[in-house]
């Protein structure tokens, strides 16, 4: 309580029980000195009344003590040092002391209390005893209140509300940030457009080749809210794929697969989207709900205050979060319909990736079917080359394969990757 010793007074009480010249009595005028345990401001010894001064008035209570301390071993102490008269001295020199080392920090914090009071009355406003100027005081305090938040969702940062903290980094901790609010949603859709293309999608798939151990089944326990996407090799991606080809056989030809097929890839790639849009329609929820409380605290008294955030804003804050999840929800059972596109960029990228993937096939038959031959009288190591067309195709048909189960399964691997880029591209934030 008092680690600096700067306020503690040692108080002996009862000195009279010990018998004179004992060494006990000694120990305790050792203590007394402040020769045994010491403290900064010392020790005071009192003497209580005996159980024969039980009915003594305070005089002469007094006068039993000054006598004790005259006649006893303790007269060696100080006479500022024993006694009740003394020790009111001494208690009231101390009280003035700190009362003075603590009066500027009072003075301060009376000064603080003033301005808050001052603010206070303020936001009060003119008295209003009738129902007319009640009216007229929340009708111009809904007008200003109106005008902060729309400047603050246009992003037209004008006025001493968005200039009462002081210029700090933009942080969503930050009350100066806060107050920015278009700034901050900005930014949280920027933060949600990363996350979303970063671990909307259910699996990450590696299109090495390489092969790994066979996937095993997630389960929906081991699934968090900020789950990574379940990383899995092509050959685990294929394997995925003919499972669904499986479930969806209808009447096409072999060879082929069902249109409905890349619907219900979708879907399940897609499966994350549900979860991480609606944190993030969560957040920005909060952070409206601690811009508009910042704000009231700001613009008017804290009685007012808890009854308007009470019945009137908390309720139509919860009726906008609501509706945001109902247009999230919309939003979702759309992308749980059949995928349809009509952007070129879903050919292009089909395109794009059979390209790759007949890329090194044809690399690898074309350097097969090269033969490099000296050139005739040259000194150098220069080579003539010479391609087998006949040995190019058919070393590339090998590679290619004939296995029209694969074929299928990767044909489909193309589109999911075609159809989810756009659909991502899509359903990305737009800056508004």
């Amino acid at each position: 309580m008092d680690p600096k010793g700067d306020r503690t007074l040692g108080i002996i009480t009862k000195p009279d029980r010990l018998p004179a010249g004992s060494g006990s009595e000694s120990k305790l005028l050792e203590l007394a000195r402040n020769e045994d345990v010491f403290f900064k401001l010392g020790w005071h010894v009192l003497k209580n009344r005996t159980f024969e001064e039980a009915n003594y008035a305070l005089e002469e209570r007094d006068a039993s003590e000054r006598k004790y301390f005259r006649t006893s071993n303790f007269k060696s102490l100080p006479q500022e040092s024993v006694g009740i008269g003394s020790l009111k001295t001494r208690l009231s020199l101390l009280l003035f002391e700190h009362v003075k080392q603590e009066l500027p920090k009072l003075r301060a914090d009376l000064e603080d209390a003033l301005l808050e009071a001052q603010s206070e009355l303020g936001l009060l406003g003119k008295p209003r005893s009738k129902p007319s100027e009640c009216r007229a005081y929340l009708t111009q305090l809904s007008l200003d209140y109106y005008e902060v938040c729309k400047a603050a969702v246009s992003g037209y940062y004008e006025g001493p509300y968005f200039y009462r903290h002081p210029a700090s980094s933009f942080s969503l901790q930050s009350p100066a940030t806060l107050t920015r609010l278009r700034a901050v949603v900005q930014h949280m859709n920027t933060q949600f457009n990363e996350t979303f293309r970063a671990r909307g999608h259910k699996y990450q798939i590696d299109l090495s080749g390489n092969a790994s151990p066979p996937m095993a089944p997630v389960k929906e326990a081991d699934v968090s809210p900020r789950a990574e996407p379940t990383p899995i090799s092509k050959p685990q991606a294929l394997q995925w794929v003919q499972n669904i080809i499986g479930q969806t056989c209808g009447k096409e030809l072999v060879g082929e697969f069902n249109p409905l097929l890349i619907g219900e890839l979708f879907w399940e790639q897609s499966s994350n989207w549900r979860r991480l849009a609606a944190d993030h329609v969560e957040e920005v929820a909060k952070v409206c709900e601690t811009f508009l409380q910042d704000l009231l605290d700001h613009k008017c008294p804290k009685d007012i205050k808890s009854r308007l955030w009470s019945h009137r804003i908390l309720d139509a804050l919860k009726v906008r979060r609501n509706a945001s999840f109902r247009e999230l929800d919309l939003i979702i059972e759309d992308a749980k319909g059949f995928p349809i596109n009509y952007n070129h960029y879903y050919t292009d990228t089909i395109h794009q990736r059979r390209l790759e993937r007949y890329r090194s096939s044809l690399a690898a038959s074309l350097e097969s079917a090269t033969q490099h031959t000296l050139l005739p009288d040259c000194t150098s190591n220069h080579t003539s080359a010479s391609i087998d067309v006949e040995q190019v195709v058919t070393s590339f048909s090998a590679h290619v394969g004939p296995d029209i189960e694969k074929i299928s399964c990767e044909e489909a691997l193309d589109r999911l990757f075609a159809i989810y880029k756009v659909s991502i591209l899509a359903l990305s934030p737009v800056r508004r």
